[in-house]
């Protein structure tokens, strides 16, 4: 997968800083799929989704990734590295639709996409139209609907991902929750920040264009930024 230019971080940073978690992640996501439109993205499952955004991460940033988990026992941190043919590793998301077993019936269903998500945060019930939703149902029971949640819950991927480590201080066993899409726009946010201080700083004191700046190998633009801040 080519790699992303700087350019293009900024303007994802610029675009996505308004927007819903929802949208942004498939803004995100265009970046490296633009051949998919905005609605056929939003109808991948969320698993599916986010395995994308693995990809963009590796697109932008490499393949390794790090993060920090606190200890619920000891409070210590822990550094946590995995890559992203980890979880490459776990297998594509099943896209086909399901089948809910529930009192003597069999009830279709599929896992949720970004429109299911966003129809049911603006719901009364947001929990109940989403099962709704990937029912294809306008209404249900409450046994069926706490059926289907379980085996939503039970059947979950990417879209509830944890990493297990060993707490570095105290030993325990630990489970630390990853939101790809949470993890991708802060490292996204953080290396625009740096690159508009990077223009900002040779622009200054250069006279040059954010577009001249940017054209700049990382390594060239670097040795500038030193020079300028000796």
């Amino acid at each position: 997968m080519a790699q992303i230019p700087d350019s293009a971080i900024l303007d994802l940073w610029d675009n996505g800083a308004c927007e819903h978690p929802l949208d942004r992640a498939l803004g995100l996501i265009a970046l490296v799929e633009s051949e998919l439109s905005r609605e056929e993205l939003a109808a991948l499952p969320i698993a599916e989704r986010d395995r994308r955004l693995f990809d963009v991460t590796e697109a932008v940033f490499g393949s390794q990734l790090a993060l920090s988990a606190t200890c619920t026992l000891c409070g210590a941190e822990s550094e946590l590295t995995f890559s992203v043919s980890d979880i490459k590793e776990l297998g594509s998301p099943n896209t086909e639709r399901r089948v809910l077993r529930h009192d003597g019936r069999d009830y279709p269903y599929r896992m949720p996409n970004s429109r299911d998500l966003a129809n049911a945060l603006r719901a009364p019930d947001p929990q109940q139209a989403l099962i709704l939703s990937v029912l294809d149902r306008t209404e249900a029971d409450d046994a069926l609907i706490a059926a289907c949640d379980a085996a939503l819950e039970a059947q979950s991927g990417l879209e509830a991902l944890s990493l297990g480590f060993d707490c570095a201080e105290c030993g325990a066993a630990e489970d630390a929750p990853f939101d790809i899409l949470d993890y991708l726009w802060t490292r996204i946010a953080a290396e625009a920040r740096r690159l508009m201080w990077d223009i900002h700083l040779l622009a200054r004191s250069y006279g040059w264009t954010s577009r001249e700046i940017l054209s700049l190998s990382p390594l060239r633009r670097a040795e500038h930024v030193a020079m300028v801040s000796a």
